[in-house]
């Protein structure tokens, strides 16, 4: 029986160095797996992962990627998907064991980011943030009210109103962006005849309390001081 034993474990450690010799032995070419996942760690389907701007792969429902006949050594991998931010990153294939992992921001979690970043008062961060997500869709409904905000914050209230009135032409019926552009001209610009004026006409084709309060309260309010624009 101790005999038996023996010869079991010699075969076990042979076949183990067998599998340890396997794996890290020299290759020219292995696939190369991944796995793409949100900032949520959930999956990313139909991701476009291109390596070395040749080959071209998608992930699965699950997130997983298989570029075929890699060679070993440095990489370039581009990972690209609608409403997500772009990764570019280098990757060293050395192991056939290797798995690349690879987590993108969706343009929702970099919005949302910029919103905790303006609510702060961390500026710096918000635009930097603003930058990115404008590189996804600078054409987002939600990327451009945060960007009017940012400029309210900086200041900037002529740039402000630019931004408010781009998406006043697609929202025309939207009596929150009336108001802040009320808002910005009163407070930020001192001009109160042009804040009235504009809510006087939202209110000649739309029926809305709030804008009427928002006449009563600055039309019993003192003119602002005029402020000059950053």
């Amino acid at each position: 029986m101790k005999k038996i034993s023996l010869i079991f474990i010699a075969f076990v450690l042979a076949a183990c160095q067998s599998m340890d010799n396997s794996t890290i032995s020299p290759f020219t070419e292995a696939p190369l797996f991944g796995m793409i996942y949100d900032s949520e760690s959930s999956p990313v389907s139909g991701a476009k992962v291109i390596l070395d701007d040749t080959a071209t792969a998608f992930t699965d429902i699950n997130g997983r990627v298989v570029l075929q006949a890699v060679s070993r050594g440095e990489h370039t991998v581009v990972i690209q998907k609608k409403g997500f931010e772009e990764m570019r990153i280098k990757v060293n294939f050395s192991s056939r064991e290797q798995v690349l992992y690879a987590n993108l921001l969706s343009m929702d979690t970099i919005l949302g980011n910029m919103e905790k970043a303006l609510l702060s008062g961390e500026l710096t961060e918000a635009e930097a943030f603003m930058q990115r997500a404008s590189s996804i869709n600078p054409d987002n409904i939600s990327l451009q009210y945060l960007s009017a905000m940012y400029h309210i914050r900086k200041k900037s209230y002529t740039q402000a109103l630019t931004e408010l009135k781009y998406l006043a032409v697609r929202y025309p019926d939207d009596p929150y962006l009336v108001m802040t552009r009320a808002h910005i001209l009163f407070f930020g610009l001192g001009q109160k005849d042009s804040s009235i004026r504009i809510l006087q006409s939202y209110l000649s084709l739309h029926t809305n309390e709030e804008v009427e309060n928002l006449i009563k309260t600055l039309s019993n309010r003192q003119d602002p001081k005029t402020k000059q624009d950053d």
